[in-house]
């Protein structure tokens, strides 16, 4: 199964399995993106595992699927398919920015920006460290035109 299907599947599993309670691995930020993190935002991500929950999924759904509410905020609407653009962002992106932290500060956040065609999509990963070591987790995902 292709990366693309993988995500698709898993999408489409959060949103209708309430029973579901998953994630999904991107796999590591590389040494060199970590020291990139670093030295823009401050916090350090290295060895850290790129993930997106449920949870994740639920919220960018809920909070940025629809089309008319995100074209009064100067947005696009998220589809399911702009999920699979989602490690390519992590992977790739044209400029990152240290986000606001959310949980009142107890998870920093860090924006990964790029251009996709007309698109310019924003994703905030939470950094979340625990015994099990540090990972950036989706928190959001929302788009704006690209001027």
């Amino acid at each position: 199964m292709s990366r693309s299907e993988r995500i698709s599947q898993f999408v489409i599993s959060s949103l209708q399995d309430e029973s579901f309670d998953s994630e999904i691995n991107f796999g590591n930020i590389p040494n060199f993106k970590a020291q990139e993190i670093a030295q823009i935002t401050g916090i350090t991500v290295r060895g850290s595992c790129k993930t997106m929950t449920k949870y994740s999924v639920l919220h960018i759904m809920n909070g940025h699927s629809n089309h008319k509410k995100e074209s009064e905020r100067g947005q696009i609407g998220v589809t399911e398919k702009d999920f699979e653009l989602i490690p390519d962002i992590f992977e790739s992106p044209d400029s990152i920015e240290k986000a606001n932290p959310k949980n009142n500060g107890r998870y920093p956040g860090i924006m990964f920006i790029k251009i996709i065609d007309t698109k310019k999509y924003h994703l905030i990963a939470n950094v979340i460290a625990n015994k099990d070591g540090i990972k950036l987790v989706v928190g959001t995902l929302f788009i704006k035109p690209n001027k």
